[in-house]
């Protein structure tokens, strides 16, 4: 359903976006490249619950946001993790909304997103959509090398190893260049691989056990 504005009192611009109509939830997040936009998500926490433990862990404890959940009275609870879009796209991934998800997605984003998968322990719950999105960008011959490397962070991330070795296949056999380890990790220092490169060409790149 289409995002709804709503005033708030303060500068900051604040939408509603209703993913379940039965929700009993409402999700605040923030926009990451516009942080005076806030957005609310209205949820079903017994379907988060099921795809998620960490929301599970959430809703269950003796916590304020996990008290007393009901339609009849909407609980806010704050997101301290998470660009509003990417989790938007989340909890439709959830609510089995395919209507309201990306067709695709560039490299960079869907590794955005599979670091917030993965904070929110639901790599299962997102695999098929993953692969889809993954399976767009491989084959794709406008990507670069770093853009390539990137969506191979994101199948590791995923735990998705037919896609990770589609990927590295490519690299290997038809792209040349240099990879940034920096660029290749997302920036994150988690990604155990190894990576030889000679006369500028790549000729390994494996996850080290």
């Amino acid at each position: 359903m289409a995002p709804s504005p709503s005033p708030t009192q303060s500068s900051e611009t604040r939408f509603t976006i209703t993913i379940v109509e039965c929700g009993d939830v409402l999700l605040q997040s923030r926009k990451l490249q516009e942080q005076d936009t806030a957005v609310e998500l209205l949820v079903a926490s017994q379907i988060l619950s099921i795809t998620s433990p960490v929301f599970k862990a959430m809703f269950q404890r003796g916590l304020a946001e996990g008290q007393g959940l009901s339609a009849a009275t909407l609980k806010e609870v704050p997101l301290p993790v998470g660009d509003a879009t990417l989790v938007t796209i989340l909890c439709n991934v959830f609510h089995m909304a395919s209507h309201a998800l990306p067709t695709k997605m560039d490299p960079k984003s869907l590794a955005d997103f599979a670091v917030l998968c993965d904070k929110y322990d639901c790599k299962d719950a997102v695999e098929l959509t993953a692969r889809v999105w993954c399976i767009g960008i491989i084959p794709d011959l406008t990507v670069s090398v770093e853009g390539l490397a990137t969506v191979l962070f994101t199948t590791w991330v995923l735990d998705l190893p037919k896609e990770f070795h589609q990927v590295n296949r490519t690299l290997l056999r038809d792209r040349t260049g240099t990879i940034p380890a920096k660029v290749a990790a997302h920036s994150s220092d988690s990604f155990p691989w190894k990576l030889s490169i000679v006369r500028n060409r790549i000729t390994d790149l494996t996850p080290m056990k």
